[in-house]
């Protein structure tokens, strides 16, 4: 009776197994055996001819199983190199292999096997600062770029491109149409400081409006100061189906000497947009960092989006009183605007005191709030922070909270007068256990927990269990099931 399940059915018994289970059940049926096979080729990785990854796919992936690909990751730097080595070419290296395993193979395989894989939705092409874009540019990788950009034309929804921007002209001047893209992430630096890249942005932004009929997510990532993209963002045309915005930008743009663009693409999309990130990078190699009240007068935290579910911001520590004052204030006050349309919110590399949650759970919380996932940093985690979040936010329905350490209370105090987590006394930790003794959350909608298990002063064995009896309506920590969490060795113990 079982094996004349719908496959339909089959599927959904799967999603309850964990993946190393699924891929013990291959010879149950035929359907087990069609979904340990998707999932096994669903990810494919091509890197170089010593790389493991990558002789797998050159000795067992057949036209058949590369149907099976789902998503494509393309770093192919170091598949010729005719600059270091000039004899030592692609067929040479394939030959070695081949002398290696024993079966004939051609130079040309790749480019083969990626020609049959037809049903590839998403598509990484790799090309990473410690690479070398000469390499990069080769005719194999070249060719091993072109055939997947032209084989998943149609079926392609989700294309990265993390490729200096010397390399574009190569790759997106001859590429087709991809009719069903809907998510792009590009990158916006430079390998050479003498590059001119004014020219390669009109290049990229006319790629970008051929496919502004089915793009609904962009992400631009400006990793660092080089590469100013105000003319980018400036020039960049009107996106009717955009709902998703993700932006990474270098810190010493954002002075008010140095116009960025975005704040006049974020105003033609505002009313549309539903999910907004904005990450503020480079950090390292600035020495003066804005004030808060500098970063949330930028016009592009000033621009309203009134349809805005999804929010995160990754912004820095800011050190002081004064500061953190600041940035509290400046921080409720860009919030108050969303508390009634914000589903989530995440707010990174700032670590917040009890008394800074407890005004902003305050500013989007209560009867109108529609906040169900929720991502934050702390300082110090108390079972006041549970006992906030579950009568302030009921509804919450995922939670991620990073911490340095776990304490009996949060008065503020320890965010002005040491920040140093390696300083602060390790009987720290024994306290949370006791404060969470005995308490319980269950009228708390909550179902999935994401927390650190490093910072825990040899007292997460007693802590992980607490949480699962507090918390009887979580079904995952940390992804895991409550017996699987418990379970998990605790390594914060002195030896």
């Amino acid at each position: 009776m079982a094996l004349t399940l719908p496959y339909d059915i089959w599927c959904l018994i799967a999603k309850f197994l964990s993946k190393p289970e699924l891929l013990k059940l291959y010879s149950v049926n035929l359907a087990f055996f069609d979904l340990v096979m998707n999932e096994e080729y669903r990810e494919v990785k091509v890197y170089h001819i010593e790389d493991e990854r990558t002789r797998r796919c050159l000795k067992n992936m057949g036209p058949v199983v590369a149907t099976r690909v789902r998503s494509l990751i393309l770093r192919p730097y170091f598949l010729d190199d005719p600059l270091n080595n000039p004899k030592a070419s692609f067929g040479r290296k394939m030959l070695t292999y081949v002398q290696q395993v024993g079966k004939p193979i051609e130079s040309s395989i790749l480019v083969k096997q990626i020609s049959c894989m037809t049903e590839v939705t998403s598509l990484t092409i790799g090309c990473y600062w410690w690479d070398d874009i000469r390499l990069f540019n080769s005719k194999l990788a070249a060719s091993l770029v072109t055939t997947a950009l032209s084989i998943q034309r149609s079926r392609l929804r989700s294309l990265s491109l993390s490729i200096p921007l010397e390399a574009y002209p190569n790759i997106i001047a001859t590429t087709p149409v991809l009719e069903s893209l809907e998510e792009l992430s590009i990158t916006l630096r430079v390998t050479h400081f003498t590059t001119v890249y004014e020219e390669i942005f009109s290049l990229i932004i006319k790629f970008i409006d051929r496919h502004s009929g089915t793009l609904h997510t962009l992400t631009v990532d400006t990793p660092h100061r080089r590469v100013a993209p105000f003319h980018f963002f400036n020039n960049l045309g009107q996106l009717p189906k955009l709902r998703k915005l993700t932006v990474h930008y270098p810190v010493n743009h954002l002075l008010p000497q140095h116009p960025t663009g975005i704040d006049a693409f974020l105003r033609n999309h505002a009313s549309q947009l539903e999910e907004f990130s904005f990450h503020i990078c480079d950090l390292f190699a600035n020495y003066f960092l804005p004030t808060p009240n500098e970063v949330f007068s930028h016009p592009i935290l000033l621009i309203p989006m009134p349809r805005l579910a999804s929010l995160e911001l990754c912004l820095f520590q800011w050190a002081g009183a004064v500061h953190r004052n600041s940035m509290a204030d400046n921080l409720l006050k860009y919030l108050h605007p969303m508390r009634k349309t914000l589903s989530r919110f995440a707010l990174h590399n700032h670590a917040l005191i009890f008394p800074e949650i407890k005004s902003i759970v305050l500013a989007i919380g209560g009867p109108e709030s529609q906040l169900t996932d929720l991502e934050l940093q702390v300082h110090l985690s108390t079972h006041d922070l549970f006992d906030l979040l579950s009568h302030q936010l009921p509804q919450l329905h995922r939670l991620e909270v990073g911490f340095e350490v776990l304490n009996k209370e949060d008065d503020g105090s320890i965010a002005f007068h040491n920040t140093q987590p390696n300083a602060w006394p390790d009987t720290r930790g024994f306290e949370f256990p006791q404060a969470m003794a005995g308490r319980t959350y269950a009228d708390w909608k909550l179902r999935h927990l994401a927390i650190p298990t490093y910072n825990g002063c040899g007292k997460w064995n007693e802590t992980k269990a607490l949480l699962a009896v507090a918390l009887p309506s979580v079904i995952t920590f940390n992804g895991l099931s409550p017996e699987e969490f418990v379970k998990i060795s605790d390594y914060t113990k002195p030896y």
